[in-house]
């Protein structure tokens, strides 16, 4: 199917919300809850739910704003686990996110550490289109339900929030159409162009640097490392991503997953 000249009144559409951490996934932080909504011809096919485990521990500011605490996520599945039905729910539809880039930036971190390829069909925004195309007070999503007449009382929960941005995608969508037959080029075209996942997760180490071997090849590394109070432990870890000053890596002895300054690094090598 020709999805960029579908009718948006056609279109196959998967509309998602993600809970996470906090707000960078190249530094460590995950999500932890995820909601989607798949629709074809305005009529709604499935919704879908699930808390997630990070595999690290939810920071009180995160627990603040979602309400979601680690002991909810204990026994979770982790994201790789879930990627068959989520890869399901999301191929070959339209994807609809309420600040696209922030949810679309998380999940191609998440596939990237499945070792799996994010090939997402076209990306539609109610964020960008509210900056374009209206003038609300602000562009949070309870401020333009409240404006929209669209009621969201657990907001900040991922199947809730999708919930909401479906309904604000249709009223959006009516507005654009404008008696006509607006297409998802359409739509893409009002927000101020397309939108792309970050596709870039490889490292800048040296080719001989054991970390890169480690990232590589999915080996562990033996590192010693100086906290910021000058405290140096020996510990084995699982490096997961390298971004500029940052690794984020499984840790045997917190068994958690960690974020660790490279220049606090004070020697690496591949145990014996």
């Amino acid at each position: 199917m020709d999805l960029l000249n579908t009718p948006l009144t056609e279109a196959p559409l998967a509309v998602f919300d993600l809970e996470t951490t906090g707000i960078n996934p190249r530094t460590g932080h995950r999500v932890i809850e995820i909601g989607i909504l798949t629709s074809e011809g305005g009529s709604v096919q499935e919704r879908y739910e699930s808390l997630l485990n990070p595999g690290r521990r939810v920071p009180p500011q995160a627990s603040e704003v979602n309400n979601i605490f680690d002991d909810m996520l204990v026994d979770a599945p982790s994201f790789s686990k879930l990627l068959p039905k989520i890869n399901s729910l999301l191929s070959n539809r339209v994807l609809i996110a309420h600040n696209a880039p922030f949810d679309i930036g998380f999940l191609a971190v998440e596939y990237h550490l499945a070792r799996e390829k994010f090939s997402p069909g076209p990306i539609l925004d109610t964020v960008k289109l509210a900056r374009s195309s209206h003038d609300f007070p602000n562009n949070r999503l309870a401020t333009i339900c409240e404006c929209l007449g669209i009621e969201n009382s657990d907001a900040h929960r991922a199947l809730a929030d999708v919930e909401a941005t479906f309904s604000v995608f249709g009223k959006f969508a009516e507005q654009l159409d404008g008696g006509g037959d607006a297409t998802v080029q359409d739509w893409i075209n009002a927000q101020g162009g397309e939108l792309f996942p970050p596709g870039d997760f490889h490292h800048d180490l040296p080719g001989d640097s054991p970390l890169a071997e480690a990232i590589e090849n999915g080996l562990s590394l033996r590192i010693s490392y100086c906290d910021k109070h000058g405290f140096e432990t020996e510990r084995v870890v699982e490096p997961l991503l390298c971004h500029g000053d940052f690794l984020v890596a499984h840790c045997q002895l917190r068994n958690e997953q960690r974020t660790f300054r490279l220049d606090r690094i004070e020697s690496m090598d591949t145990p014996g």
